[in-house]
């Protein structure tokens, strides 16, 4: 495991409990009983998806080393390195907006999307509430996509390291100050 991966895991992580506690301390939607519960309950299906994600990673490490070889994509310009990486997030960013649209617009899709949007009690678990489904869908699609723009892994824990933070923000039940909240709608 190298230090990027060690530290988005760990950064993801410390994040969702410094979240979940601060629910508790500072809800948005107060009056929730029953939190360890229904946080359970989302983690069993983060775990179910667990067992598809952690082989496909494995699996995404090695397709991607071996693919820039017969197609580098942007890895493969003379764009200095670290705006190949600003356009890989980028690019990887860009298909995850319009994959979570595809979700949200073909119906059979949506049958396993819904299971996301399906949460009664939005709290940072829900980050992780998917349907076994369709993260196997979303990692099927993801590999072409990737070899396309030409990611590395590295770019992918990137992406992650920086995504997921901000996503489990998103999800919180977190009562923040109004002009906070404004500021944060601009980023």
């Amino acid at each position: 495991m190298d230090t990027l991966q060690l530290t988005s895991y760990i950064t993801i992580i410390a994040l969702a409990i410094v979240f979940w506690i601060a629910e508790g301390v500072v809800p948005f939607f107060r009056g929730r009983t029953q939190r360890a519960r229904h946080a359970s309950a989302n983690l069993s299906l983060a775990g179910m998806n667990l067992m598809i994600l952690l082989p496909s990673g494995l699996f995404m490490a090695v397709i991607l080393h071996e693919a820039k070889m017969w197609w580098p994509g942007l890895r493969g310009t003379d764009l200095p390195y670290a705006l190949q990486t600003v356009l890989i997030l980028l690019s990887i960013d860009l298909w995850m907006y319009i994959w979570h649209r595809i979700n949200h617009e073909i119906d059979f899709l949506w049958r396993f999307h819904a299971v996301h949007h399906s949460d009664p009690a939005l709290d940072v678990t829900s980050a992780w509430r998917f349907h076994i489904v369709e993260i196997t869908f979303s990692e099927l699609l993801r590999y072409p996509v990737l070899i396309f723009i030409g990611a590395e892994i590295q770019d992918l824990l990137l992406y992650s390291l920086i995504m997921t933070p901000i996503i489990e923000f998103h999800h919180s039940n977190i009562s923040i100050p109004a002009a906070l909240d404004r500021t944060l709608r601009l980023v």
